[in-house]
């Protein structure tokens, strides 16, 4: 990458972000086919530190956006070899800034791999902060990682999670092709049933993960929607006019009672002009009715998620782990104390992060776009010359045994 945008004057704090490697960053996994690795090739970047490393796309602009902000300084934490940590971050700068960049951040890079655990084996991130630097605090560092296990636990309020990203999330994309629109989004699936088991785990958690939309009749009769708020991403109940919508009630009360004639009590929805007219609905509401592949695009999430703690942060003049906390779970309390894992799993689900991240990194390369399964296929269409094949072969058997 020869370009970089341009640094920003530190007039306060100093943020320090920390990044785990794998499955954050890059995947290591084996990948099978010569396409797969020319989608990496073409949207990502492939390097060698000790083994073959397939780098997520996303990742290069984002590592160029952080070195653009001054108040910023990143530093890595990987539990892997203090070999293949070195190589790996040299390779990764190399193809992110550039070079005057890079020999400067290769200078003064904070690198720390598996001897740097401390005896419990978890990443104490008070490790990054520089002695006798008043600009560093503990308050002001996050790590980014995707193992909840990895942080020390009196300090889980510095903690990003990012779900991981397997080597085959983007090859699996090609499955999905039909499930989503040209514009790369898919609708969500919607669902039936009845007042008495709205509260049901197996209703209310898909659409607290924002995979389903539910209808529900009441026992009075009507028809209420239960769905997702797109912006706050909070649950919603609404419900559906008989006089405005009276052809979509008729519909749906066919739908419903074919469905307790074949004996369920939950059910799904599947006719093509219903499910037009309820995302139609359900849209003017303000809810939302359609999802992106979020396995293939965390590195948006995370910048998206970062980006908003930081500029609260600055704007509110509050610790970064401040910020950071209210963002990822409404459920966590403000004192101080230790935060439930399970808190953090609220917000990878939330769209508008990984579209803000978009957002944010089309700053660096305007051209980024998150993956989805038509974009992955333009990507590997096309023959591959013999000798780029060769070299793809062999990077490709450079694995861990």
């Amino acid at each position: 990458m020869s370009a970089m945008i341009p640094r920003t004057e530190n007039r306060g704090p100093v943020y320090n972000v920390v990044l785990d490697i794998d499955e954050v960053l890059t995947t290591c996994d084996p990948i099978q086919t010569l396409d797969e690795a020319l989608f990496f090739k073409k949207r990502g970047s492939i390097l060698t530190a000790v083994k073959t490393h397939y780098v997520f796309p996303g990742v290069l602009e984002t590592i160029n956006w952080l070195y653009g902000m001054e108040d910023v300084r990143t530093s890595f934490y990987s539990s892997g070899s203090q070999e293949r940590n070195r190589a790996f971050v040299e390779g990764l700068l190399e193809r992110s800034l550039p070079e005057e960049a890079c020999s400067r951040a290769k200078r003064e890079v904070c690198i720390l791999s598996k001897e740097d655990l401390n005896e419990f084996g978890k990443k104490d991130i008070s490790r990054v902060l520089r002695p006798n630097y008043s600009g560093d605090h503990i308050e002001n560092t996050v790590l980014i990682d995707d193992r909840p296990a990895n942080f020390v636990p009196e300090q889980s309020r510095n903690f990003l999670f990012v779900p991981p990203t397997r080597g085959d999330a983007f090859a699996l994309l090609r499955r999905k092709k039909d499930s989503y629109g040209e514009e790369g989004f898919k609708f969500l699936k919607c669902g039936m049933t009845t007042e008495f088991f709205a509260d049901y785990s197996c209703v209310r958690e898909p659409i607290d993960q924002g995979k389903k939309l539910y209808v529900v009749k009441r026992s009075g009769g009507a028809f209420d929607l239960h769905f997702l708020d797109r912006i706050s991403n909070g649950y919603r109940t609404a419900p559906i006019s008989t006089e405005m919508h009276q052809p979509l009630v008729s519909s749906l009360e066919n739908i419903h009672q074919e469905s307790l004639d074949q004996g369920f009590v939950i059910s799904s929805v599947d006719d093509q002009e219903t499910l037009q007219n309820l995302y139609d609905l359900v849209g003017s509401m303000g809810g939302k009715t359609q999802t992106i592949c979020h396995r293939a695009n965390r590195i948006y999430y995370v910048a998206g998620l970062l980006s908003t703690a930081l500029s609260e942060a600055r704007n509110k003049q509050i610790p970064l782990t401040h910020s950071l906390c209210s963002l990822q779970s409404e459920r966590i309390a403000k004192e101080s104390g230790d935060v439930p894992v399970k808190n953090f799993k609220e917000s990878p689900r939330k769209d508008r992060y990984y579209h803000l991240g978009l957002d944010v990194l089309r700053n660096v390369n305007q051209d980024l776009e998150l993956i989805n399964p038509h974009n992955y296929e333009q990507s590997i269409q096309g023959g591959i010359p013999p000798e780029e094949a060769a070299r793809l072969q062999e990077l490709i058997q450079n694995v861990w045994e």
